[in-house]
C-alpha cells in the first residue's frame, strides 16, 4: 500500500507535501515530491508515500521518471506480470535503472500510451505526467476491479487527486462539504456508488477506467468491464473440467502475488477463502507461510 497525490494548477510544493503527510501511514518507507512549472505559469506537482515491496534501494524512489525525464509517475500497486513486460520493453530498447514494477509502468506508458493499462495484470492506481508534447498532460488510471483507490477533484481547469479523500482537503479551495445525494445512497445501499463520494465535488475514478487531463479538460474512458455469456449459450465443458481450471487459475493468481523483496504473510480467519489462499501459498513456496489471526476479547 502506497499513497499517491498531485495537483494541476491548484497548489504548490508545500501543498503536495501536506497531502503526502496526511497519507504517511500508507507508505512509511519513503516520501517524495516532483514539480513542473510551464512557461505559461501552469503548475503540476506529484507526491508519493512509498511502502517498499520491490527493490528496497534508493533506485525505487518515487515519483519516478523515464530516462530523459519526459514522463513522471506516482504509483500505488503491484503489477504481477512486470517481469514479462520488462523483458518485452528491454527488447524494444527501453533502459531501466531499478528493479521495480513502477519503472515498468513508466515505460509501458512511454511505449503504448493510455492503452498500456490493458496489458497490466495487477492492482494499481497511478498518475503519469507526460511532458513530451510541451504542454503537460496528466494520465490517471485505476485497476480493473478498483482494488486500489483514487479520488479526484476537477473544477475550472484545475485538478487534484489522491489515494484518500481527506488528502484533497489540504488543497486550497477544496472543503469538506457533505453531498446529500451521496448520503442518501449510503443510507440506502450502505455504500456510495462510483463515481460519487460523501464529499461534494470529490469523485472516485471508477474501476476499469482511466482519465486524461489536458489543457484543463478531463476525459474519462472505460477500458475494461466484466462480461458474461448469454443466458441461453451452450457450455460444453464438464463440471470437473471447469473445477480444475478454476483451481489452476486460483493457484497461479496466488503464486504471482507472492513476488516480493520483503517477507510476506496472510490473514487467516479459518474461513474457506483465507484457508484456500494459505493452502495455495504453501504449495508455491518451500518456506514457512506466516499467518495472522485477529481476535477480540469477549
Amino acid at each position: 500500500m502506497c499513497g499517491i497525490s498531485g495537483v494541476v494548477n491548484c497548489g504548490s510544493r508545500e501543498v503536495v507535501a501536506s497531502m503526502n503527510a496526511v497519507q504517511a501511514h500508507r507508505g512509511p518507507d519513503d516520501s517524495g515530491v516532483w514539480e513542473h512549472r510551464s512557461p505559461d505559469y501552469g503548475y503540476v506537482g506529484l507526491g508519493s508515500q512509498r511502502l517498499a515491496i520491490l527493490d528496497l534501494s534508493a533506485s525505487g524512489h518515487m515519483p519516478m521518471s523515464n530516462e530523459d525525464g519526459s514522463i513522471w509517475v506516482t504509483y500505488n500497486g503491484e503489477i504481477y506480470n512486470y517481469r514479462e513486460l520488462r523483458g518485452e520493453l528491454t527488447a524494444k530498447g527501453h533502459r531501466f535503472a531499478s528493479e521495480t514494477d513502477t519503472e515498468v509502468v513508466v515505460h509501458m506508458y512511454e511505449e503504448y500510451g493510455p492503452e498500456c493499462v490493458r496489458r497490466l495484470r495487477g492492482m494499481f492506481a497511478f498518475a503519469i505526467c507526460d511532458l513530451r508534447s510541451g504542454a503537460p498532460e496528466l494520465f490517471l488510471a485505476r485497476d480493473h476491479f478498483g482494488i486500489k483507490p483514487l479520488y479526484y477533484f476537477h473544477y475550472a481547469g484545475r485538478l487534484a487527486f489522491a489515494s484518500e479523500a481527506k488528502a484533497l482537503l489540504e488543497v486550497p479551495g477544496i472543503h469538506a462539504e457533505l453531498d446529500w445525494q451521496s448520503l442518501q445512497q449510503y443510507l440506502t445501499f450502505l455504500w456510495v456508488p462510483e463515481p460519487g463520494t460523501l464529499f461534494r465535488g470529490v469523485h472516485k475514478l471508477p474501476a476499469g477506467h482511466f482519465a486524461c487531463f489536458r489543457k484543463g479538460e478531463l476525459k474519462i474512458t472505460q477500458y475494461w468491464d466484466l462480461s458474461f455469456p448469454a443466458a441461453d449459450s451452450v457450455f460444453p465443458r464438464s463440471e470437473d473440467d471447469v473445477a480444475e481450471e478454476i483451481r489452476s487459475r486460483f493457484r497461479n493468481s496466488v503464486k504471482t502475488q507472492m513476488v516480493s523483496d520483503v517477507p510476506i504473510g496472510a490473514f487467516l480467519s479459518a474461513g474457506l477463502d483465507s484457508s484456500s489462499i494459505v493452502a495455495m501459498m504453501r504449495e508455491s513456496t518451500q518456506k514457512a507461510v506466516r499467518t495472522y489471526t485477529v481476535t477480540f476479547p469477549p
